[in-house]
């Protein structure tokens, strides 16, 4: 009985000298001025999704300077893998299962066919990658109707974008290539669709009555990316669109074409 003490008493005494290091799932990242919830979903390697998800937050705008957000599960780095004889990119995209589209987009490969044995492919993580394109946008209009609101004051608010009113279920095309870095339900949008351009341009669909893609999705100019509808505060079909140029709304109605 006195050994099993003692043995005990060693135990303890070994686990208070020597304490164990536990490695934490999660980081965590204390917002400071400018940060926005997809900067820092950039900067950590994961998704805007999966850090809103982790911390309850219920519209990707509404965080606040001092806040302390969960990261969570952040994303091994990128790979690089050798082209075997008779491989296809479709083959080792498959086999990596990952979006045929980020290797094309991270490579920068023109012919998706042209490639050779031997050749160096650079396998992208599961996050997003940026998309490097020209800083100044083409815009295109995201969809046919009437402008119901516009941009800047509205009564005691500010409305950060344009409405685009038409009848439920009218397509919603992307108005320029991008990546799909949110695709969800935000509080007061309903549901939400943000593209990334490039390293400074984002844009906002908003009020869908049905989403047409999916976070990680590489769209193109024009393609019809959701349908018009009520979701979130809106009080009739319409889609409300965002530009933002680093963080910061601008008026939709200085890129558009009229």
């Amino acid at each position: 009985m006195a050994k099993n003490i003692f043995y005990y008493f060693v135990l303890l005494l070994a686990l208070l000298l020597y304490p164990i290091n536990y490695v934490s799932a999660h980081d965590y990242y204390t917002i400071r001025k400018g940060d926005t919830l997809i900067h820092i979903a950039r900067n950590f390697q994961v998704s805007v999704q999966e850090i809103m998800a982790a911390n309850n937050i219920k519209n990707p705008d509404c965080i606040l300077i001092g806040q302390q957000v969960v990261i969570p599960n952040q994303k091994k780095e990128n790979q690089t893998h050798v082209v075997g004889r008779g491989e296809t990119l479709s083959h080792i995209a498959k086999g990596y299962q990952i979006s045929l589209a980020e290797i094309i987009r991270i490579n920068q490969i023109k012919n998706p066919d042209l490639i050779y044995p031997g050749q160096k492919i650079v396998i992208p993580s599961n996050n997003p990658v940026n998309i490097q394109e020209d800083s100044e946008p083409n815009f295109i209009w995201p969809a046919e109707g009437w402008i119901s609101s516009y941009f800047g004051k509205r009564g005691d608010n500010f409305h950060f974008g344009i409405d685009v009113a038409n009848e439920i279920g009218t397509p919603i095309m992307a108005a320029e290539c991008g990546e799909v870095i949110f695709c969800g339900t935000a509080s007061g949008y309903g549901k939400l669709i943000i593209i990334d351009h490039s390293k400074e341009y984002l844009t906002y669909y908003a009020h869908n009555l049905k989403n047409n893609v999916k976070e990680g999705d590489v769209v193109f100019q024009g393609q019809i990316i959701a349908f018009m509808g009520t979701t979130g505060n809106a009080t009739g079909p319409h889609l409300h669109f965002e530009v933002r140029k680093n963080g910061v709304p601008q008026d939709p109605m200085d890129f558009l074409h009229q």
